[in-house]
């Protein structure tokens, strides 16, 4: 049962991320958006979409399993950062500019 467990986890993570690769490309502008004041805002759109369709393969490779779980574990923390300091970024902006004040990034 618990081997049935992990391959079905597994496989659902890898689908997982293969779906968010799909919505990279389906959607860019969305997630562009998410990436004010960075060069190239879509072909980093595109980098992340392939990244995540290669950890999902990997991921189902048994040889691999354990390197991409860990790299997958780094780009999720690394994701989750960015986001927070858009928000972060944006509640800056949104006080200052109710306040009158300028706003210098």
């Amino acid at each position: 049962m618990k081997r049935v467990l992990h391959i079905g986890s597994t496989y659902t993570f890898a689908l997982l991320f293969i779906a968010a690769g799909i919505f990279h490309v389906i959607e860019p502008s969305g997630f562009a958006r998410m990436m004010p004041g960075w060069p190239f805002p879509y072909v980093m759109v595109y980098a992340t979409a392939c990244l995540e369709w290669l950890l999902a393969v990997l991921l189902l490779l048994p040889n691999v399993r354990i390197a991409a779980a860990k790299s997958i574990a780094v780009y999720l923390v690394l994701i989750s950062l960015q986001t927070y300091l858009l928000h972060v970024r944006e509640y800056h902006f949104q006080v200052k500019k109710i306040q009158n004040k300028p706003c210098y990034g």
